[in-house]
C-alpha cells in the first residue's frame, strides 16, 4: 500500500471529477471509487487523502478518505 497525499477536488459533474493533488498533478475520480470506500461523492473544494493509480486513460484516486 501506498502513502496517501492530500489533494483538493476541483469539479465534480455527476459520476466523476477530477482532483488536485498538492504536488500539482490531476486526478480523475469516478464515484465507484468513492461507495468502494464507503464515502459521499465530493463537492468541489473539498480536501481529501487518496491514493494514485493507473486508470485507462491516467491516474486515478484510489483509497479515498475525507481530510
Amino acid at each position: 500500500m501506498s502513502e496517501k497525499i492530500s489533494g483538493v477536488c476541483k469539479v465534480w459533474r455527476g459520476e466523476y471529477g477530477f482532483l488536485l493533488a498538492d504536488d500539482g498533478r490531476a486526478v480523475f475520480l469516478h464515484y465507484r471509487e468513492c461507495e468502494r470506500c464507503g464515502i459521499r461523492p465530493p463537492k468541489a473544494g473539498d480536501k481529501l487523502k487518496f491514493e494514485i493509480g493507473r486508470g485507462r486513460k491516467g491516474l486515478r484516486a484510489i483509497a479515498i478518505s475525507y481530510v
